[in-house]
């Protein structure tokens, strides 16, 4: 796991872009239990086994998960963020 930015638009100004915090995550997903997971031999000759790994990513703020197959026109609108200023 690791810390990335994911960059939206503003939807009210067309000449801003924002970059959010997001967590890029990548590991093995089993979408079917029955899967076995691929054997090989590595270069010293020890069996190794590995699943089908992915990658996602998540938005750091709110923990959703960033829907690449979402083809909406706001997708990439910034959502709604809390910042420092909020905090205040």
């Amino acid at each position: 796991m690791r810390l990335g930015y994911y960059l939206y638009c503003d939807p009210a100004a067309r000449d801003i872009n924002w970059l959010v915090p997001m967590w890029i995550v990548r590991g093995d997903m089993h979408y079917d239990p029955d899967v076995q997971p691929l054997r090989f031999v590595d270069e010293k000759g020890q069996a190794q086994y590995e699943m089908p790994s992915t990658v996602f990513e998540v938005e750091a703020q709110s923990g959703k998960i960033i829907d690449f197959l979402n083809m909406s026109p706001t997708r990439r609108h910034v959502p709604s963020i809390l910042s420092w200023d909020d905090l205040r």
